[in-house]
């Protein structure tokens, strides 16, 4: 039986050093049935020569690949774009500076599945330097090597100190009040596309609607 399709979505801008780097994080991805929307914001430098020079191992990898190039929009417009294209029943949204772990997918997927009462599982997020080598933060967010001189070993750990409303091991995480109030996501997260559809209806609600 095959599993279920998850679209993974970059949205890229300026990013020429590191997008390849993303994008073959998803190649490399155990989980196998994957859809790729790669969507150019209007990069001002190589980042779209960047994607057209991997768009032949895509399109040989991916179930559907699809490479966008448009005007900058930003951040907002550029998402809505790759989720309304989206075929996947399952989004995996990625920067197009982050790096996904091989195993992401297909265990975030697992969990998900075998748990239909929840929409959204995330993982740890390790915090790397431009050349990709794992570090870790001092208090003002400063990259340092050595264990014992950080404050922050992860991005996930940084999410916790800063948000110390959210306990992020019980059921207030995640919750749509907590999402509207504080984004305390970390990234690489995936999530059922009719959870997020939900989300959206929610937020368009009016408030006295959404919360009683």
């Amino acid at each position: 039986m095959k599993k279920d399709l998850i679209t993974v979505i970059i949205p890229v801008y300026n990013h020429e050093n590191y997008v390849q780097h993303t994008i073959n994080s998803i190649i490399q991805q155990t989980y196998s049935n994957i859809e790729l929307i790669v969507i150019n914001d209007g990069s001002r430098d190589k980042s779209n020569e960047m994607i057209k020079d991997i768009a032949d191992k895509c399109t040989e990898r991916f179930t559907h690949f699809t490479h966008i190039d448009k005007k900058n929009e930003g951040i907002i417009k550029t998402l809505n774009v790759g989720i309304n294209m989206a075929q996947g029943k399952y989004l995996y949204i990625i920067a197009s500076d982050d790096i996904a772990e091989t195993t992401a997918l297909q265990i975030l997927h697992e969990f998900l599945s075998q748990n239909a009462d929840y929409g959204l599982a995330v993982g740890g997020n390790k915090l790397i330097d431009s050349d990709n080598t794992q570090c870790y933060w001092d208090k003002d967010q400063n990259i340092v090597y050595d264990k014992s001189e950080a404050t922050y070993l992860t991005f996930d750990e940084y999410l916790r100190k800063k948000r110390p409303n959210i306990d992020f091991l019980s059921e207030q995480f995640g919750l749509y009040n907590n999402l509207i109030a504080d984004n305390h996501i970390p990234n690489g997260y995936l999530l059922e596309k009719k959870w997020w559809m939900n989300l959206v209806d929610t937020l368009r609600a009016p408030q006295w609607k959404t919360f009683t």
